[in-house]
């Protein structure tokens, strides 16, 4: 677009006009094709004053004949050698805490309930597309801490109830909760191309951002892998089998096992040898990390015994879709 200027209407419908500048336009721009934003909502001020809203209609039609024109003609988007994201490459929804009474999500508590397995969905002000689909994650940024804590894959989206301050819930996929060993700082997500405002004053009001799998994979990449022979990785397959083979949890094993048709839930092994299934339990939760402890139904899930190891050559252990993803 050559132009030195952009006039539009603020949203306080007066008719006065505000001249925007490429770098507004930019911003515009950016916030649309990189961070996913498509409501009106995101382009406003909190104090409504200048508010970014004015220009919506006037961007919106410009932006959606370019998305469209893009997917037809496979041609990626670009402005200035920023790095634009296309939709089907976003992976991950980094999505800012809410603490307090209405979220009923207290900064003191939450990481240790995680931990204890007592979370299975995460409900958020309004939808967030890209957490649909196969494989997609929710990242939890920590305000307070300033870091990154938690992740999950999310199995389904709903809503709830209109009426509530969180009405969409985002519910957890079966053994995909991670707490992260040592929560990811923001000065790591800000080194990343895009992020380098992400939670800064006055210039990111958003609620959540995307993440590119390129952008996740470079953020994740700090984490701890092991040989599938190291002593880390067998410490973790054992303390799970001696942890999960004791009186108390007998039972809630076998439980687990009948629930997952006594099948591995990554490739879908399934084998009776002489009246006993080949299946193991593996849990979620590194028992490392929070010792022993009773343990719920929703930590378990049934993996073959090669899977099992896979699992622990992580840490944090692979989910079921990663590992799924290693055994294509």
């Amino acid at each position: 677009m050559e132009t030195d200027s952009i006039s539009y209407r603020p949203r306080n419908g007066k008719g006065n006009k505000k001249t925007q500048s490429k770098e507004r336009f930019k911003d515009f721009f950016n916030k649309y094709f990189v961070g996913g934003k498509i409501s009106r909502n995101d382009y406003r001020n909190r104090k409504g004053a200048g508010s970014l809203a004015g220009g919506y209609s006037y961007f919106m039609p410009l932006f959606q004949l370019i998305k469209n024109h893009s997917a037809k003609d496979n041609v990626p988007l670009n402005l200035n050698d920023s790095e634009v994201c296309k939709n089907q490459d976003i992976i991950a929804v980094i999505v800012k805490i809410d603490f307090g009474d209405k979220s009923e999500v207290y900064p003191d508590k939450y990481i240790d309930e995680m931990k204890r397995g007592e979370w299975t969905k995460w409900n958020t002000p309004r939808k967030y597309k890209y957490l649909e689909g196969k494989g997609k994650k929710l990242i939890l940024y920590d305000r307070e801490l300033k870091a990154l804590t938690v992740e999950v894959e999310i199995q389904e989206v709903n809503n709830t109830n209109d009426e509530l301050e969180y009405p969409w819930c985002n519910k957890f996929a079966l053994g995909t909760l991670k707490v992260y060993q040592k929560p990811i700082p923001i000065e790591n997500l800000r080194s990343i191309n895009g992020f380098e405002n992400f939670s800064v004053y006055r210039k990111d009001r958003s609620s959540h951002r995307n993440l590119t799998q390129e952008q996740y994979a470079k953020l994740i990449g700090s984490e701890e892998s092991y040989d599938i022979e190291s002593n880390e990785a067998l410490e973790g397959y054992q303390s799970d089998k001696i942890y999960l083979s004791k009186e108390r949890n007998r039972d809630l094993v076998q439980k687990r096992k009948i629930k997952d048709n006594f099948t591995c839930q990554a490739c879908e092994f399934r084998l009776e040898l002489q009246g006993k299934f080949i299946i193991e339990c593996h849990h979620t939760i590194p028992l490392a990390d929070t010792g022993e402890r009773i343990t719920n139904l929703n930590e378990l899930v049934c993996l073959c015994p090669t899977c099992h190891r896979i699992a622990h050559t992580h840490r944090p252990p692979y989910t079921v879709t990663e590992i799924a993803n290693i055994r294509k």
